[in-house]
């Protein structure tokens, strides 16, 4: 098998219990079916009725068959006072879930291949993957360099498949490039997306629908106007989308109260405290041109580290005809706009340019309680909040992506 990851992922090794922030507390951890048999038997010392920890799951499946009850702090059941796993220590990796072995792994396998990405809702994967403009180059086997890299093996690949994988190796190629702007890279991935099936059905296709693309879009002004607006709006939904979680969850985690306060801060600062809308608009502009600005010049590589490494998270449905992968494309920029809002809170309350510290930290918390935004469905497909997407088609009821991209930009 042939191993494909950005460099960042060679770099991480657990924090274990010095971690700042814990993958055992505030998180959903989903149990499948063998492992939930297994812990049926096990004996920890300390812990009682463990079969009753184990909450099954409205519609099973093999891969999430139950979850793990947490304690009423919101840490999982089987943390020790010492920062450990009860589990681990006692039966060894071979009896964690698939989701605790693997965390924050992304382990896509293509038959012969395998691509590994890290997920950004863990803070030390977060800073090696958005702290280095060099991050995201893409190795074989932790030794060689790749321009390109295939993810379909030829006995396996279809004809849906192979235009996938041409899709992501352009779109590993224009996020790498910096004298193109990721803006214009994602809107030409788009439309490769829009048109996968129709070049999957004649593939000799694509090179020519390339470069009809990359000439329309490379170098032109993605968003001709200030957005200020759009934003102003769209952080007065989420704040009112928050309320609504809260009125819905009594209780809830650590996490997802941090990400809470940082909204409604945002909204206090941003929104709340002005009298006049139009005020509002105004200092947002301000604030954006004299401190967001320079921060993204300064560090023009971490929204390219950061979709890029989103898109090649979920590369395996690029090669599925019967995907989700544009819903997942477009969650990604939502929550890089919930974070740049926030940024921008932080710039207008502070009077400051936001440091790549506060970036990595944010887009942490936003990725760890994407659930407040976000839900699954009984087929564990996750789907945007409903009034989300009232809020997008409000803007451009056609395209998802333009409606989110003009919010973002």
């Amino acid at each position: 098998m042939v191993n494909y990851s950005p460099q960042y992922v060679n770099k991480f090794s657990c924090l274990g219990s010095k971690c700042p922030e814990t993958c055992c507390h505030g998180m959903t951890i989903d149990i499948d079916k063998e492992t939930h048999s297994k812990y049926q038997k096990i004996k920890i010392e300390g812990i009682t009725d463990i079969p009753n920890l184990l909450k099954k799951n409205d519609n099973p499946t093999e891969k999430h068959f139950s979850s793990i009850k947490s304690k009423k702090d919101g840490y999982c059941s089987f943390l020790g006072n010492d920062g450990l796993c009860s589990i681990q220590k006692k039966y060894g990796e071979d009896f964690l879930s698939h989701t605790c072995y693997t965390f924050p792994r992304k382990n896509i396998n293509f038959k012969k291949n395998k691509l590994v990405t890290l997920s950004v809702s863990c803070p030390e994967a977060a800073r090696l993957c958005l702290s280095n403009k060099n991050s995201m180059e893409i190795y074989e086997d932790k030794f060689y360099k790749k321009k390109e890299f295939k993810l379909v093996s030829e006995k396996f690949e279809t004809p849906f498949a192979n235009t996938g994988n041409l899709i992501i190796n352009k779109v590993y190629q224009l996020l790498q490039n910096e004298k193109i702007s990721y803006l214009n890279s994602l809107v030409i991935f788009n439309k490769l997306l829009e048109e996968q099936l129709n070049i999957s059905q004649n593939s000799k296709q694509f090179d020519e629908i390339y470069k009809f693309f990359y000439e329309n879009f490379c170098d032109i002004e993605i968003i001709a106007f200030d957005n200020s607006n759009l934003k102003i709006l769209f952080l007065t939904d989420i704040f009112n989308i928050i309320d609504q979680f809260k009125s819905k969850h009594t209780y809830s985690n650590f996490y997802t109260q941090k990400l809470i306060s940082l909204i409604e801060n945002s909204y206090l600062e941003l929104v709340g405290r002005f009298d006049n809308v139009d005020f509002a608009i105004e200092n947002l502009k301000k604030i954006n041109q004299e401190y967001f600005c320079k921060f993204e010049q300064k560090n023009n590589h971490i929204f390219r580290n950061f979709f890029l490494n989103e898109i090649l998270g979920y590369a395996h449905i690029l090669t599925n005809p019967d995907s989700f992968l544009k819903y997942n494309f477009y969650m990604s920029i939502f929550l890089a706009t919930v974070s740049k809002i926030i940024l921008l809170g932080i710039c207008s309350k502070e009077k400051r340019e936001p440091t790549l510290e506060d970036f990595i930290s944010i887009i942490n918390s936003v990725e760890r309680s994407n659930q407040i935004f976000f839900h699954h469905d009984k087929n564990f497909k996750m789907l945007f909040n409903i009034d989300i997407l009232k809020f997008y088609d409000k803007i451009d009821k056609k395209s998802l992506f333009n409606s989110s991209l003009l919010v973002f930009g």
